[in-house]
């Protein structure tokens, strides 16, 4: 399935893309669920005094009122999102500080852009939703589900009007909520119920068991393509140290913006220095982290000077990190590696300056070559596996 965190790194890929790998081989395997539409009559969108889904230990709300995000032609034409994504970020960032237990993220439509609303431009209009809630990846699940204008404007230009769309619409949300929700510990089905009810949908309970075992269905099927791959890869005459079942399981970090200007890297110290020699091995490529709080696209923090510092002062003090880096899903390697040395990313392409790259890569391999050591492991198949993800493409 759609990982949150690889979605906050590289959120520019996009839903459809991401998805349509897994999709294919298992929609056989899952029973459409059907949602059905309310008589406008008969539902009602949650009182103010329901209680908030998640939250509950917080005694203050400091920053809980709404907050609206205006859109107007000039976003929508130059394809602006950088307002959008850190406003979420900056949601995100207070939930997680105990100041906000909701998102309550409002749209609007520049008073201007009202008045020259055509056909084609309510269709551009819903594109540009549409990339909003992929390129903040959060916002879904922070919008404010009970104001009128936001569900209004959602509902004519975002939800398709064809019945038929509308099952595959449903799911595709229900995954990004799901992932925000699952970062945030909260219960991603009273977030979905609310989405849904807005739009004058229900959620019957059934709807979200068959989801849930459809998003296994993914993971099995995302497992399965992963050990296929690897056995078709291994190389002859080479042992490799064998894994444990859930190998493909990852350990995300997420790095907030205050972290990074203040170059704490407490949560990786937490991690390595609790971690005996027995343990190295069981938790080898399984490492993924990513940022948020930070606007743009992955070349904005590849040259970001406080993530440079930031990733610098991570590698210098555990230049084995590497060993530990997934690079199943996102190259994480690379990624990393281009916050340290000098990089220009050119579409999927990345470009190292060869004199950084060659100093680096030299002290990541006497870092490799010590956990070979203790892991048992060859230490040069190590480096040779650490050089081949160096240019993995974005």
């Amino acid at each position: 399935m759609v990982k949150q965190f690889l979605r906050r790194i590289f959120s520019s890929r996009g839903l459809e893309e991401e998805a349509a790998a897994v999709n294919e081989p298992v929609d056989a395997m899952v029973e459409d669920v059907k949602i059905e539409k309310q008589d406008a009559m008969e539902w009602q969108r949650p009182g103010a005094d329901e209680p908030a889904p998640v939250g509950q230990t917080a005694p203050d709300w400091p920053l809980d009122s709404p907050l609206t995000l205006i859109i107007n032609r000039d976003k929508i034409e130059k394809h602006n999102y950088k307002e959008a994504i850190q406003l979420v970020a900056d949601v995100f960032q207070n939930i997680e500080q105990g100041l906000r237990r909701s998102g309550r993220v409002r749209l609007s439509l520049d008073a201007h852009l009202v008045d020259e609303m055509d056909e084609f431009l309510g269709r551009r209009l819903g594109k540009y939703i549409e990339q909003l809630e992929q390129q903040t990846y959060d916002l879904t699940a922070f919008i404010d589900w009970e104001d009128d204008e936001t569900v209004s404007i959602y509902e004519h230009f975002v939800l398709p009007s064809q019945s038929e769309k509308q099952d595959d619409f449903f799911r595709s949300r229900l995954i990004l909520i799901y992932d925000t929700c699952g970062a945030l510990e909260w219960d991603y089905q009273p977030v979905a119920r609310r989405f849904a009810q807005a739009l004058g949908f229900v959620l019957p309970q059934q709807y979200f068991v068959d989801f849930e075992v459809w998003l296994g269905s993914l993971d099995k099927a995302e497992e399965d393509q992963a050990a296929n791959k690897t056995l078709s890869e291994k190389p002859e005459n080479v042992e490799t140290a064998a894994q444990e079942p859930d190998f493909t399981h990852m350990i995300p970090f997420q790095i907030s913006r205050e972290e990074v200007e203040n170059e704490d890297i407490n949560k990786f110290e937490r991690f390595f220095n609790a971690m005996t020699a027995e343990e190295m091995e069981r938790k080898k490529g399984k490492i993924v982290f990513s940022f948020y709080g930070f606007a743009g696209e992955v070349d904005d923090l590849v040259n970001n000077r406080s993530v440079n510092s930031w990733a610098s002062l991570l590698i210098e003090k555990y230049p084995h990190i590497f060993y530990f880096l997934n690079d199943e899903y996102v190259p994480m390697t690379s990624f990393l590696t281009s916050l340290v040395v000098t990089a220009n990313i050119e579409g999927e392409e990345i470009h190292y300056n060869e004199e950084e790259l060659a100093e680096l890569s030299s002290f990541i391999g006497s870092a490799l070559q010590r956990v070979a050591e203790l892991t048992g492991e060859d230490g040069e198949q190590l480096v040779r596996e650490f050089e081949s993800k160096l240019h993995a493409k974005f």
